[in-house]
C-alpha cells in the first residue's frame, strides 16, 4: 500500500537530510554474469515525486533498515544517506545493500540510523560513547519512536544491520516488533566483501528470522539454505 504524498512530504522536511527509503536507481552496468557496480547509487531524482510520482508506491513503512550512524560531518541533501557522500560520490559498499534488497519485501524500507547526528567514522568509536553515555540510548531510542510514530505502521519489522546495538533494539522494542539482523554491508567476514554471497547470506538471514518472510528470487538462480 503506498503511502500518502503528506507523510513523505513530512519525513522529507523533518529528517530528510539523515535518513532515505532503500530505494536506489537501477545498476546499468550490471553485467548478464550478475555482477553488480556502484553505477546510479548517488541519483537522487527518484526521490523528486513531483518528477516520479510512483516513489509513493515503493516506499514501504512497514520496514525499518537500522545502522549505526552516518560517519560524514557534513549535512546532507534530502533522502541522500545509504546513497551517496555528501560530494555526491557513490556510498562505500551500500550499492550490495541494493543488490541484496532488489525484488525483496525490504526494498522500499525506511532507512535512518539508531544514532542522530553523531558523525563519528568508527563505529568502535560511537559504541564505546553509547556505552560511556547511557542517557544517549535512551534519547536516541526516542527519537527512533518518533520516527516510527510518523510512519503510521500497525506491524512494523526493524532489521538492525550493527550487530552491537542489537540488544538497545530489543530492550525497546523486542516486545512490541519484529526484529531481525543482517550483516552490515562494510562488515568484514568471509565473503561479505562479494555482493553475490552478501545477498544470499542477507536472503538467508532474514528468513530465519522472520515468520513472515519467504525466499525471493535469488538472480543467481539458486537458494542456499545454509551459508
Amino acid at each position: 500500500m503506498p503511502i500518502s504524498s503528506e507523510l513523505y512530504d513530512y519525513i522529507k522536511r523533518n529528517w530528510g537530510y539523515r535518513v532515505s527509503w532503500a530505494i536506489w536507481e537501477d545498476d546499468s552496468k550490471q553485467s548478464t554474469r550478475l555482477k553488480p557496480t556502484m553505477t546510479n547509487m548517488e541519483k537522487l531524482h527518484i526521490f523528486d515525486r513531483e518528477k516520479n510520482p510512483d516513489i509513493l508506491q515503493f516506499c514501504n513503512p512497514n520496514v525499518i533498515l537500522l545502522g549505526l550512524n552516518f560517519s560524514k560531518d557534513e549535512r546532507l541533501q534530502d533522502f541522500q544517506n545509504f546513497h551517496s557522500s555528501p560530494k555526491g560520490t557513490p556510498t562505500g559498499g551500500a550499492y550490495k545493500l541494493r543488490y541484496a534488497l532488489k525484488n525483496s519485501p525490504f526494498w522500499g524500507a525506511y532507512m535512518t540510523d539508531f544514532v542522530k547526528d553523531y558523525p563519528w567514522p568508527r563505529g568502535s568509536d560511537v559504541i564505546k560513547y553509547l556505552e560511556q553515555n547511557p542517557e544517549e540510548i535512551s534519547s536516541n531510542i526516542e527519537i527512533l519512536k518518533e520516527e516510527i510514530e510518523a510512519l503510521g505502521s500497525e506491524k512494523v519489522t526493524i532489521v538492525v544491520m550493527y550487530k552491537d546495538i542489537l540488544k538497545y533494539v530489543k530492550d525497546a522494542f523486542g516486545d512490541v516488533y519484529d526484529i531481525a539482523l543482517i550483516p552490515h554491508y562494510e562488515a568484514p567476514g568471509p565473503g561479505i566483501n562479494n555482493a553475490q554471497i552478501y545477498r544470499l547470506v542477507v536472503l538467508n538471514r532474514l528468513v530465519e528470522q522472520l515468520d513472515w518472510c519467504k525466499p525471493w528470487k535469488d538472480p543467481l538462480g539458486r537458494w542456499v539454505v545454509k551459508y
